[in-house]
C-alpha cells in the first residue's frame, strides 16, 4: 500500500513519524528501543528510514552489505508488534547528481514502503568536491562553504535549491526531507530567510513540489541549535 494510504489512514490520530534513523545508521539505539517508546507515547505509526548506501567512505549510512540485515530486522519487528503499532520500512535516499545511483527501483527491488528523497550534500557544479550541510558540527558547514563556494552563501545555498529541484524532476520517491535542511547551521550567520533571493528559490521549490504531488515533512532539525565541537575540517566535508 502506498504512503499516502497510511497517512489518509492515520490522518485523524497523527500521532505518526515516518522519519527515524537506528544504530543501523546515524541513529543511536537499536530499532526495537524506538518501537516500545512509540508504544509507551502512544503513536500509531512508526517508520524506519535509514540512510542509503552511499559510494564513497562515510560514518552516517547504512554501511555496504547491511542492507540485508537492517530489512529482516524492521520485518521481524512488524511480526512482534503486529497490533501495538505499524512498523513501516523504508531508505532516506540521498541525492547527488552523477554520484549516487537514482532511485529507480529501490522501492519494488527492497521492498520498502516508501522512500524519503533528500539532500545532505550539495555539489559544486565546477568539480566533484561536496558540500556536508548536515552532522553536528557547524565548522564543518563553514568550512565547506569557504573551501566549495569561496565563502559564497548565496551561491551555496542556490545550489541547495537547484539540487533538491533536480532530484524532483529527476527521481521518483514519496516524501521529500527536511526541505529547508541548508539552515540548520546558518542560525541566522550568513543569511536572512525573508531575504527575497532566498524567497524565490524557496518558492520556485515549492511549486515543483505541488507539480508532482509530493508529501513535505516536518523537520524539527533546522530548528535546534548546533554546537560548533572541537574536531578538525576534513577536506571531503565528510563526518
Amino acid at each position: 500500500m502506498s504512503l499516502t494510504y497510511y497517512i489518509k489512514t492515520n490522518q485523524m490520530k497523527n500521532k505518526t513519524n515516518y522519519h527515524t534513523h537506528s544504530n543501523f545508521s546515524d541513529g543511536s539505539a537499536e530499532p526495537e528501543e524506538y518501537i516500545t517508546e512509540a508504544i509507551r507515547q502512544g503513536f500509531n505509526s512508526l517508520g524506519f528510514s535509514e540512510h542509503s548506501v552511499l559510494p564513497f567512505e562515510n560514518t552516517f549510512a547504512l554501511q555496504p552489505g547491511t542492507e540485508t540485515a537492517y530489512i529482516a530486522e524492521i520485518r521481524r519487528l512488524q511480526q512482534i508488534y503486529l497490533g501495538q503499532v505499524q512498523i513501516l520500512l523504508a531508505l532516506e535516499a540521498d541525492y547527488i547528481p552523477g554520484v549516487c545511483a537514482g532511485f529507480a527501483g529501490l522501492k519494488s527491488s527492497l521492498g520498502l514502503d516508501y522512500i524519503i528523497g533528500s539532500v545532505h550534500l550539495v555539489k559544486n557544479n565546477h568539480n566533484d568536491i561536496l558540500w556536508f550541510i548536515d552532522g553536528p558540527r557547524r565548522e564543518t558547514y563553514d568550512n565547506g562553504l569557504n573551501e566549495f563556494f569561496g565563502g559564497d552563501i548565496r551561491k551555496g545555498v542556490t545550489a541547495y535549491w537547484h539540487q533538491l529541484n533536480q532530484m524532483i524532476e529527476n527521481e521518483t520517491f514519496d516524501i521529500i526531507g527536511h526541505l529547508d535542511k541548508i539552515k540548520m547551521h546558518n542560525q541566522g550567520r550568513w543569511f536572512s530567510e525573508e531575504e527575497g533571493w532566498y524567497l524565490d528559490l524557496v518558492n520556485e521549490t515549492i511549486a515543483l513540489i505541488a507539480d508532482h504531488s509530493l508529501i513535505v515533512e516536518v523537520n524539527t532539525s533546522s530548528r535546534v541549535n548546533t554546537s560548533s565541537g572541537n574536531s578538525g575540517k576534513r577536506t571531503s566535508g565528510l563526518p
